[in-house]
C-alpha cells in the first residue's frame, strides 16, 4: 500500500524542477546583521536592514508600498543595466582567430572583475554560436567543391570515364 510520502507530487508529476528543488541543501545564512522581521513562513527573513529601522527594504514601513510595488515589477532592472553599452561596437568574430582574441579579451575582464561570470558565459555563448556557423560554412563550401571535383575527375581530356574503368 502506498503511503502519501511514497506518492508523487502534483508539481513533480508535471516537471522535474519541483523534485530537484526539494533536494537542494538549505542555504547558509548570511554572516552580518539582518532583517528583524519573519517571513510568511515564519522563518527569519534574512535581508540585509535599513539602518533607519532595523528591518529590510520590503519589510519596513518607511518604504510607501507603491515603491515596493514598482521594486517588484522591475524585478532587479536596475541592478543590471549598468553592464549595457549601448555605443560600443560589434565584435568583429568572422574568423576563428577573431574569436579566440575576442574570448581573450572576455577571459581578461572577468578576471578583473570588469564583468560578472552570468555575462561572460552569455559572451562565450555567442562565440560559440560563431565558431559553429563558421564551421557550417565551412562544411557547406567544402561539399561543393568535392562536387566539382568528382564532376571533373569524370571527365579526363574530354572523355568520359565511367566508374569501374581503369
Amino acid at each position: 500500500m502506498k503511503t502519501r510520502e511514497d506518492a508523487p507530487s502534483a508539481a513533480s508529476k508535471t516537471s522535474p524542477v519541483p523534485k530537484i528543488i526539494e533536494r537542494l541543501p538549505a542555504r547558509p545564512r548570511r554572516q552580518g546583521p539582518t532583517c528583524g522581521a519573519t517571513s510568511r513562513s515564519g522563518e527569519p527573513c534574512g535581508a540585509t536592514p535599513m539602518r533607519s529601522t532595523g528591518l529590510c527594504f520590503w519589510h519596513s514601513p518607511e518604504v510607501p508600498r507603491e515603491e515596493k510595488m514598482a521594486a517588484a515589477l522591475r524585478g532587479g532592472y536596475l541592478s543590471n543595466r549598468y553592464m549595457a553599452v549601448p555605443d560600443a561596437p560589434d565584435p568583429e568574430l568572422s574568423t576563428p582567430e577573431q574569436v579566440t582574441r575576442f574570448l581573450r579579451e572576455v577571459a581578461g575582464m572577468l578576471l578583473r572583475g570588469q564583468i560578472p561570470p552570468p555575462v561572460a558565459s552569455a559572451l562565450k555563448g555567442v562565440a560559440d554560436s560563431s565558431l559553429k556557423s563558421f564551421e557550417m560554412n565551412l562544411a557547406r563550401r567544402l561539399a561543393e567543391l568535392e562536387e566539382v571535383a568528382a564532376g571533373r575527375a569524370k571527365t579526363v581530356l574530354g572523355v568520359r570515364i565511367e566508374k569501374g574503368e581503369s
